[in-house]
């Protein structure tokens, strides 16, 4: 039996630290991009990396603007995914 490595990452339009009663975050941004990457461990396959990557599309986004600098992924770029 061989062992399967992944990797899960996502992307949001914001996620500060929010203050007592406030919205929650999950209610206020959005995921607006999700990775997923497998690493093959054994056999003629070792070492491969198959990756999946995929957009999310929103018509109105909340953001921040240093969340939206880390990812670098654009408000025109989410609304036409």
């Amino acid at each position: 039996m061989s062992d399967v490595f992944l990797g899960l990452d996502g992307e949001m339009t914001g996620g500060s630290v929010q203050p007592p009663r406030a919205k929650p975050n999950f209610q206020k941004f959005q995921l607006v991009q999700i990775g997923l990457a497998q690493i093959e461990d054994q056999g003629r396959d070792a070492g491969t990396t198959y990756w999946f990557l995929a957009t999310i599309g929103h018509d109105q986004i909340e953001q921040e603007p240093e969340a939206m600098a880390v990812h670098g992924i654009t408000e025109a770029q989410i609304k036409a995914a």
